[in-house]
């Protein structure tokens, strides 16, 4: 059944097609109204027949004249030209934008390829075939939508409808809606579709892959071969301009971190006919074959250069995200020489260029293969006229191969302007495999490639239906930003050596939702992607080549990656290829947080650096990470490098580590790798919080502390000087490795019955600390501060005490109604201040609730109330997730509870608690009247709150507020899992001037 002729008024839009039209909303009304002042188009006048003007229709008489004569009618008063019943020959015609071309009956044109038309006005048609022959349909047509059926796609899954896919795509970039509906049904493309529109998809695209075995290659040493189809066909979304390439000069001199490049007016072109300047939404490219590490892989010849993207947000310069490397000019060298011995990483000039070795050359330099034998490199030339200098050779069996010695090193920058945005809604893409003949064959092609920025992909499925095809990738993602990917599912990209179902490639602000990815050697993986962010879904392995500020949350990981025997070797057996568990995770760069995920067994590990790259370095976090179904041990963390492996520089370690709450359902325990192979102490601290049992560390950090952990049988192996704290930890069965000199503090430690411990359970190390008393006094300050916790009865005691982490400049005194005091001092900047209790889920209550705070105000509090840097606001203590709605929906809002001091006048302030009950629903604020709190005054103030919406505020044994929140119950706990005491929970920060002397939490309403 076909829609109605009228195709700006499509039969019934998805709801993602209807939300994306909203969107479009009153902006597409005003343009409507600049266009079509008149509505719709028959009342604006005439409606007209082609043939009451002569047009023929027999496909062989040229119509062209009969147009425009009927064109010419109507006079600028605009109105309906009907097609019907016939194929008329037209080339050349305009289309006037008050004109609507009405099609009927099987009625089409016929173009020719050196006579294009241009439409200016409407298509009004069915799911029929308009337009027909090789010419071009061009203008901007007045469709909100535009079909592939218009250029005869059948949709049958035999036809080749390449050709009207892309004709149709190209339309639907130039019309008023820029929108390309692809129907139900299958639609066989074979070439290339190149894409600069949104899309709405309810069929089916389907490749049908034919290998070429004339191209056929196996690498020397290795039987396995790789292949290639006889065309490549790509879905391939692509930028609304080319890139231009600006002159290098200017740019030198950026270092990484830099969030702004040096100048953005008036830059010149590389070329140096003419400049651009830099405007806000662009893009800008570095890329620099200056490389700054070699790869421990293959030959070890392999490197990576340096790469850079990120988005210009001002017209100033500025750049997000930051750099990731350093761009300084091309050092000087000395003149290559035959009689110079070159190492990796050695520059040389040759023929007034600059090159940097990748390969030792040099007199005695050779190479030696596993298997096929050791051959002579010696002296290798740099080429002056070779971006990459290949040294090829022979070995004993006659095996030919290559090694690449030399890099010319060359910077280069490239700017794109704004693309505009893009949504793509259900786009289905099969790829099928013609001539496997029974075999498994590696593949080497891919499916969609996103090389444009601000593109959104709803529902995407990308599925392999041949097992044996064993396709190297699927979804590419490169050389853009601000790509959003929601509810995918990808399937089937296992060739074993490549095999990404979803990669990055210099890609930037790459946001993956709740997607799913298996069935492939990795789920998700990509080199230099900066700002990656994974939340959600299921997936078999995430990795990332130097990556940079990779964020994974909430998924779910199989583990499983593909496995084929003998793979790189002679005894390669492709026949027997499988799935085997894998590390789910896998990163080398700066900067990672794993957070709130689900592994299914881990027998080969939770997370590794890859071993052939090695760095890691900035702030990792691997945070509430749960494993199920595993059959034993878990190595956690792993980072190890080769030490006789030269990676060309020195290979960068974390400043900060941070394993918090890793969590083995099954018995077994847990394993702790990091820093096999590097220089002593090369390690930040390393904190390891709410984690056991713990039964091998291996650390080359000088300092690692141990928070509430359990350690059972632990093994210790530590690099010299190291020293090692342990805070309200439990110890079982006997622990070697370490002896009482290499712990700087113990304190709050229980051993069990029959432990066998080198150092005591509360110790501080006299040549750690000039007064080692002191160390441990304040240790078992820590201790009495937590015993003021009043938690849920039925949680075990060695889960009750929560470790309380000082924030800034925040001190203990032995100083209040309790023995002991947090002292807050008055904040000179914007930087947190308090105490910090995390990860405890007895902190958040989900029904009734009673908060104690007992404080002492400084004489300073009004100073800062009355201060809007701080927002007039004091905070006691808060769990808040964000007090307002976020305009992204993964951001959590409204959770938690928050009671501050909020600012009346110079002498008065109200007490205030807040309850945040999740997005959807206003937040609660009960609060007292003025009260003139007085410095130096200690205060018990009390919050309880039934979980039906009563709050009651007592200070001081005496009722200071009461309020009733209709229509609520339990509040939503905060998924930040952490309680601040004197400070707010996020920036902007507003700590609490003063002393806290206690605080206490029920999962009640209690009695003042």
């Amino acid at each position: 059944m076909t829609p109605a002729h009228d195709s700006t008024r499509p039969r019934r839009p998805s709801r993602a097609g209807r939300a994306r039209l909203a969107r479009i909303g009153a902006g597409l009304a005003m343009v409507l109204a600049v266009l079509l002042p008149v509505a719709p188009a028959h009342a604006a006048g005439q409606d007209l027949d082609v043939r009451d003007h002569g047009a023929v229709g027999d496909g062989q008489t040229d119509d062209t004249a009969a147009f425009e004569r009927a064109l010419a009618a109507f006079n600028n008063t605009g109105g309906s030209l009907t097609i019907s019943g016939g194929r008329f020959a037209v080339g050349g015609i305009v289309v006037p934008a008050n004109v609507t071309l009405r099609f009927t009956g099987g009625g089409m044109l016929l173009l020719t390829g050196d006579r294009p038309i241009e439409i200016r006005g409407r298509l009004d048609a069915g799911l029929e075939t308009i337009f027909a022959g090789d010419g071009a349909v061009l203008g901007q047509p007045a469709n909100l939508q535009v079909y592939p059926q218009w250029f005869g796609a059948v949709g049958d899954g035999q036809t080749d409808d390449t050709a009207a896919l892309q004709k149709a795509a190209d339309l639907a970039a130039r019309s008023l809606g820029r929108l390309l509906v692809i129907p139900g049904g299958e639609y066989l493309y074979q070439d290339h579709l190149t894409l600069r529109c949104h899309i709405e998809c309810r069929g089916l695209l389907v490749r049908n892959i034919e290998i070429d075995e004339s191209r056929t290659v196996s690498p020397p040493g290795s039987p396995l071969p790789s292949h290639y189809p006889t065309r490549e066909a790509l879905i391939r979304f692509v930028p609304d301009a080319e890139a231009v390439e600006l002159a290098v000069e200017p740019f030198y001199g950026i270092q990484e971190g830099a969030l702004s490049v040096p100048v953005a007016k008036d830059v010149p072109l590389a070329s140096g006919e003419g400049s651009v300047t830099l405007a806000a939404g662009g893009t800008l490219r570095f890329y620099s074959t200056d490389f700054f590490s070699s790869r421990h892989n293959g030959k070890g010849d392999e490197y990576y250069d340096r790469n850079d993207i990120m988005q210009v947000v001002t017209g100033m310069g500025d750049v997000f995200p930051e750099f990731a490397f350093s761009y300084d000019r091309p050092p000087a060298a000395e003149a290559w020489s035959p009689e110079q011995s070159y190492s990796k990483g050695s520059y040389a000039t040759r023929g007034g260029e600059v090159f940097k070795a990748t390969w030792p050359s040099g007199p005695g330099a050779g190479y030696t293969h596993p298997y096929l034998g050791a051959v002579a490199i010696g002296p290798v030339e740099p080429d002056p006229a070779s971006a990459t200098t290949v040294y090829r050779y022979a070995y004993a069996s006659g095996a030919q191969d290559s090694i690449t010695a030399w890099r010319r090193v060359r910077t280069q920058v490239w700017y794109r302007p704004k693309d505009t945005p893009l949504t793509v809604d259900g786009l289905r893409v099969e790829i099928r495999l013609a001539n496997h003949g029974g075999q498994f064959k590696r593949i080497n092609s891919s499916a969609v490639v996103v090389g444009r920025s601000n593109l959104t992909l709803n529902r995407l499925e990308i599925t392999v239906r041949e097992r044996e095809a064993m396709m190297s990738s699927l979804l590419s993602v490169g050389g853009c930003v601000n790509v959003e990917v929601n509810n995918a599912t990808v399937s089937g990209a296992t060739y074993h050596g490549l095999g990404y179902n979803m990669l990055n490639s210099n890609a930037a602000n790459i946001r993956y939702n709740d997607c799913i990815s298996t069935n492939s050697r990795k789920g998700l993986d990509g080199r230099h992607g900066k700002n990656i962010s994974v939340r959600g879904g299921f997936y078999n392995t995430i990795e990332d080549h130097y990556g940079r500020n990779m964020t994974i949350r909430d998924v779910v990981m199989s583990g499983l990656s593909t496995d084929i025997p003998g793979y790189t070797t002679p005894a390669v057996n492709l026949d027997a290829s499988g799935f085997v568990p894998r590390r789910p995770f896998g990163f080398s760069g700066a900067n990672l947080h794993i957070e709130n995920c689900v592994v299914d067994r881990a027998p080969a590990g939770l997370f590794g650096v890859r071993g052939d790259i090695g760095d890691l370095y900035g702030t990792v976090v691997l945070k509430a990470i749960t494993v199920r179904r595993n059959p034993g041990d878990v190595s956690v963390f792993t980072h190890a490098i080769a030490p006789d492996f030269d990676f060309a520089h020195r290979v960068r370690v974390p400043s900060s580590l941070i394993i918090e709450d890793i969590v083995i359902e099954q018995p077994g325990r847990l394993h702790i790798t990091c820093g096999n192979g590097f220089p002593d102490g090369a390690y930040g601290p390393v904190q390891i919080r709410h984690c056991g049992p713990i039964g091998r560390v291996e650390t080359a950090s000088a300092a690692m502390t141990f928070t509430h952990c359990r350690l059972d049988q632990t093994r210790f192996t530590t690099v010299p000087g190291s020293v090692v704290s342990f805070l309200n930890c439990v110890f079982a069965g006997t622990c070697t490795g370490l002896d009482e000199s290499a712990v700087a503090v113990a304190a709050g430690n229980a051993a069990e019955k029959g432990a066998g411990l080198l150092f005591p359970l509360n110790h501080a190390n006299p040549d750690r600390y000039a007064d080692a008393e002191a160390a441990l006094r304040r240790g078992r300050a820590l201790r009495d501060v937590l015993k003021h916790w009043d938690l849920l009865p039925d949680v075990p005691p060695a889960q009750l005490t929560p470790v309380l982490e000082l924030q800034g400049d925040t001190d203990m005194v032995e100083d209040g109604p309790a023995g002991v005091a947090l002292v807050i001092p008055f904040p000179g900047d914007d930087r947190q201040q308090g105490a910090v209790v995390r990860n405890h889920p007895a902190l958040f209550p989900e029904g009734p609730l009673s908060i104690e705070v007992v404080m002492m105000p400084d004489p300073r509090l009004y100073e800062k109330l009355a201060d809007s840097r701080w927002q007039s606001r004091a905070t006691l203590v808060d769990t808040m997730a964000v007090d307002y709605v976020h305009q992204s929906p993964s951001v959590e809002c409204k959770q938690g509870y928050q009671m501050d001091l909020r600012y009346v006048d110079a002498t008065t302030a109200r007490l205030a608690v807040t309850l945040g009950f999740g997005r959807d629903q206003p937040l609660a604020t009960y609060q007292t009247a003025p009260i003139a709190f007085q410095p130096g005054q200690w205060y018990r103030v009390l919050f309880t709150y039934d979980g039906k919406g009563t709050g009651r505020i007592v200070l001081d044994g005496a009722l200071a507020a009461e309020a009733t929140h209709d229509g609520r119950a339990g509040i939503l706990p905060s998924r930040r899992n952490a309680l601040h005491i004197g400070e707010r929970a996020t920036s902007t920060y507003r700590s609490f001037p003063g002393r806290i002397g206690r605080v206490r939490l029920w999962h009640q309403a209690v009695n003042p």
